[in-house]
């Protein structure tokens, strides 16, 4: 046979080979469209024929509003054993049992962390701080540094006292969002950013991540039947909250899965989102802010600022920094020694009864019917006494209050007489025969109300308590350098005091 003839028949081999090759890629793309259009229809039918949306989505509107009530509840965390790898609290005095049903003894009780806690553990006498040495400056520096003296940095600072973190120092608030969340900077398409990030998944975010994600297999509790010889089966669902300026947004992947006997398994994917108009982000960064001490903060607030008071005052560097905190609808108000005759405390120090509790209450963030509700404890702290002193600076608080109850006299006008010179060996003079008054000032971080007693260390004489804060001494002690010690304390019995050098001559 000729060379040219076995060409040929190689070349109408080959042409065969070629045929019947895409005889049978024909054969089997239409074998794959087949069964891709079989299988979207019995999956349509399935979707049809069942309320399986229906489920989905009110299980994620449920156990969202579920997720968002136990973090303004519990001062923005969700403990471990409501949800896996929850926050854990390693003691009883980190949190405060809460009855929210009106301390019903068959009430839920919920535990709420704390926002601000005193400064020191050992209470309630040993401070390095204490007695408080200065005067108390009414608008107090933005820094204190220990290394300065009281006099040239006049700043009261020692109201609260916060955890190293990483970055430094933060409040025990936790952070809004998780700094590897949806919410990242970076990331363009999330619209909003959070002004608090956490590294270590102690966000009000992460939490509710984990809630809605572990909740919603228990809620959604579908009964899946065989359509077609298909198995129709639920896979590892996943959520996203992503949390915006007025609201939150939830995202939900839910996985179904179609198997049939001899055939690989076909994952379909749901996607299921829902926007509650719950004011997160404002109420979150009302809180931290009314707290203080965040990074960026111009106003210090009532972690470490005496004068502040967290229901009646409100800072103005909120939302980008220029606005008040308090928006419309957001109000602030609190519960005042909370745990004091409260049953579900008792397993607390006595210490722990005087805790407040703060509550921000929102009525434009509703949620079945009555405004969201975000609250954290304050542990108490013990007030300071304003330094008694005929020197004290014109800028001073004290200053200014003997001003008001003296009929205008300042404390050198008040304490010292003509032709005596100021000396660092006493506090005041007076004179005697003579009318003097006293009037101690007691300030108390957390507005509580103060009860003052008085002490004679030396032989002073001739004072007459008038009312809870004012002394007056009318005459009748002989002359000399004598010490009264002035007490100031609050309902927990947390004091400060000054021994008070009268010079009477």
């Amino acid at each position: 046979m000729k060379r040219a003839q076995i060409t040929i028949f190689i070349v109408l081999g080959l042409v065969i080979m070629i045929i019947f090759g895409l005889m049978f890629f024909v054969k089997n793309s239409t074998s794959d469209i087949v069964l891709e259009k079989k299988i979207n229809k019995i999956y349509g039918d399935f979707l049809t024929s069942t309320n399986i949306k229906e489920v989905v989505n009110g299980c994620l509107v449920k156990t969202t509003q579920e997720g968002v009530l136990l973090i303004g509840l519990q001062g923005g965390r969700i403990y471990d054993y409501q949800i896996e790898d929850g926050y854990h609290i390693a003691s009883f005095e980190d949190v405060i049992p809460f009855n929210f049903t009106g301390r019903n003894p068959n009430g839920t009780i919920y535990n709420v962390s704390y926002g601000i806690k005193a400064r020191t553990i050992d209470l309630p006498h040993k401070d390095e701080d204490y007695p408080y040495p200065g005067s108390l400056v009414e608008w107090p520096y933005l820094s204190f540094e220990k290394s300065k003296l009281y006099e040239n940095n006049p700043y009261a600072h020692l109201f609260a006292l916060y955890p190293l973190s990483v970055g430094g120092q933060r409040p025990l608030l936790p952070a809004l969002c998780n700094t590897f969340g949806i919410n990242r900077a970076n990331i363009t398409y999330a619209g909003q950013t959070c002004e608090t990030y956490s590294p270590v998944n102690d966000s009000v975010q992460e939490y509710l991540n984990k809630y809605i994600s572990q909740k919603l297999e228990s809620c959604i509790n579908f009964t899946f039947k065989v359509v077609s010889n298909y198995n129709i089966s639920s896979g590892n669902l996943s959520a996203d909250v992503l949390v915006g300026d007025n609201d939150i947004i939830v995202f939900l992947n839910y996985p179904l899965t179609l198997s049939a006997k001899n055939k690989p398994p076909i994952t379909k994917n749901e996607e299921f989102n829902i926007r509650p108009k719950i004011r997160l982000k404002l109420i979150h960064e009302a809180a931290s802010h009314l707290i203080g001490r965040y990074p960026g903060n111009n106003v210090k607030a009532d972690a470490d600022n005496i004068f502040f008071n967290i229901t009646g005052d409100d800072p103005s560097d909120c939302f980008n920094g220029a606005s008040p905190c308090l928006v419309n609808g957001i109000s602030a108000s609190k519960l005042t020694d909370y745990c004091i005759d409260y049953f579900d405390c008792n397993l607390l120090d006595k210490h722990y009864n005087y805790s407040d509790i703060l509550v921000i209450e929102d009525d434009k963030s509703i949620i079945d019917g009555k405004p969201f509700r975000f609250q954290f404890a304050i542990e108490n702290r013990r007030p300071a006494l304003d330094f008694i002193d005929e020197s004290v600076g014109a800028d001073t608080y004290y200053n200014n209050y003997l001003k008001s109850v003296s009929g205008g006299k300042n404390a050198s006008q008040l304490y010292n007489k003509p032709n005596q010179p100021i000396s660092t060996s006493y506090n005041v003079i007076f004179t005697t025969p003579g009318s003097a008054y006293l009037y101690p000032l007691g300030l108390d971080p957390d507005e509580d109300e103060l009860t003052y007693t008085y002490d004679y260390v030396g032989t002073v004489g001739g004072f007459t308590q008038v009312s809870n804060n004012a002394l007056i001494q009318s005459g009748g002690a002989g002359t000399g350098d004598s010490i009264l010690r002035v007490n100031v304390s609050d309902n927990e019995g947390l004091y400060d005091y000054q021994d008070v050098v009268i010079r009477i001559i």
